[in-house]
């Protein structure tokens, strides 16, 4: 099913039409996963295909793992029924919340600039996971996020701390307005963002990790590192350049079935997204160097 999973059996997996992104590149979700590869991240493997559904032809979809309790189990080998995924504010998909409700109550009460309360959270949280997952939804500037589209989970064997996966994330690189431009890091840790896409809730783990000298030396070392590799303008457009030429040759005749778009439409959004890259990789140092007064 997908280029870079061993796995050759699904219990369940995605056919998605790229979310917002439908009609625009059909694979701003899709190229976040390919650039997270080889991150300290859990991501959901993407492969473009062509539909047909009883010999007729549907257009194209993208083929997507699904994060339940099967994906952690053919993916890290744990036992489905120890798992809990949960979401957002630890809303509960499987299993139960009540050690993350703990872990949460504590980092909003105490000050985690404290080592001892730090390690603490250490021992509950996968701190590299954590920060992998923050970087690439601030760099694309996910507007639909931090307040929504969360996903985490542990184990009550095997894998204690809570890890993060990314998805959804079509709201990216400039799909509706100038996201370049938009200082993230402030938008991701403000302590009085509105109830959407932003509120207090879903800002504060990051902004109290940041009040620790070594949680905030190593997130900034590690946004510098991604910045100049895989976010970097030449790897970066070299992934958006090896996804379009896959399905260039299927985009005019997927225009032609739903009539959303149009071929030169959709070459003008891949240079979109190029372009938004470019800017970003620039002006994410700007904010970054803003933001911590470096």
């Amino acid at each position: 099913f997908f280029h870079d999973r061993v796995n050759d059996s699904f219990e369940s997996i995605n056919l998605r039409k790229s979310g917002n992104d439908w009609g625009n590149s059909f694979f701003r979700d899709g190229l976040v996963s390919e650039i997270a590869k080889g991150m300290n991240i859990d991501r959901l493997a993407y492969q473009p295909s062509v539909v047909y559904l009883n010999g007729e032809y549907w257009g194209m979809l993208n083929l997507r793992e699904k994060p339940t309790q099967h994906y952690l189990e053919e993916n890290y080998g744990v036992d489905k029924s120890k798992v809990n995924i949960l979401e957002n504010n630890g809303d509960v998909i499987e299993g139960n919340a009540s050690d993350y409700t703990k872990l949460r109550n504590f980092i909003g009460s105490e000050s985690l600039s404290e080592k001892e309360n730090y390690e603490y959270v250490s021992t509950k949280m996968d701190i590299d996971c954590f920060i992998d997952y923050q970087i690439p939804e601030i760099y694309i500037h996910n507007g639909d996020w931090p307040g929504n589209n969360i996903k985490f989970w542990n184990t009550s064997s095997g894998y204690g701390k809570y890890r993060w996966i990314i998805f959804d994330t079509d709201f990216g690189f400039d799909l509706y307005y100038n996201a370049s431009q938009i200082n993230s890091m402030e938008f991701a840790t403000d302590e009085n963002g509105h109830d959407w896409p932003n509120p207090p809730w879903s800002t504060l783990l990051l902004r109290k990790l940041l009040n620790n000298d070594e949680f905030r030396i190593s997130f900034i070392n590690r946004f510098m590192d991604c910045l100049n590799t895989n976010l970097s303008a030449e790897v970066f457009n070299d992934k958006v350049d090896s996804i379009s030429y896959i399905i260039d040759s299927e985009v005019y005749n997927h225009t032609q079935r739903w009539g959303n778009t149009s071929y030169d439409s959709w070459l003008y959004e891949v240079e979109r997204i190029k372009n938004f890259n470019i800017d970003r990789n620039y002006t994410m140092r700007e904010y970054i160097k803003s933001y911590f007064g470096l």
